[in-house]
């Protein structure tokens, strides 16, 4: 009969895996998974998610935190996010600046406090722009870039950003969603 595994005194203690999940529920039920996987390989792991998401991501198996700047929250309470709404225009930067930039404001915040003490931070797409200034503060972080969505131009696919039904004969909608969304990005944070 085979002895239960047990861990020695000598071993060192599981590494911490930080996993900000922003974003829709198509954001974070891929990160979930990771998770319960990263757990079962006896990883410790942190998972960041909105508040509205908690009671849909927290689990026993891992530490869950909250990730502020929740976008479907912005769009529906502010008179920015309301306009925005309204008019989605890819075209009103100072609009999509005014809509973004607090909420990319919390996300750095958020992600740069529960990385602190990980051994390895995984972002995505979403994530990747706040999460990316913690590899400068935390030398000895270490980091993984994980893509759920097509990371280049493509007409069947909307940007995340800009994502939603866009059918259009050859796809030239989605092909301009990509665009402005590239351009879009970027002009947040020009002033910084």
């Amino acid at each position: 009969m085979a002895e239960p595994e047990t861990k020695s005194a000598s071993m060192e203690p599981s590494k911490l895996v930080f996993i900000p999940a922003i974003g829709s529920l198509g954001d974070v039920y891929p990160y979930m998974a990771l998770a319960l996987r990263l757990v079962k390989l006896g990883v410790r792991v942190r998972l960041g998610t909105h508040l509205r998401y908690k009671e849909i991501a927290s689990r026993p198996e891992y530490e869950w935190v909250e990730i502020g700047g929740d976008l479907e929250h912005t769009l529906a309470t502010t008179p920015e996010g309301q306009q925005m709404q309204k008019s989605p225009s890819i075209f009103n930067a100072g609009l999509i600046k005014k809509v973004f930039y607090p909420l990319m404001t919390h996300w750095f915040h958020d992600i740069m406090k529960h990385a602190a003490d990980a051994d390895l931070l995984i972002l995505g797409i979403v994530s990747l722009l706040a999460g990316f200034s913690c590899f400068e503060k935390y030398p000895n972080l270490k980091g993984l870039l994980i893509y759920l969505y097509p990371t280049t131009p493509t007409n069947e696919y909307a940007p995340p950003i800009l994502s939603g039904s866009s059918t259009s004969w050859f796809g030239w909608i989605n092909s301009l969603k990509w665009s402005l969304s590239d351009r879009g990005a970027w002009s947040v944070w020009g002033d910084e």
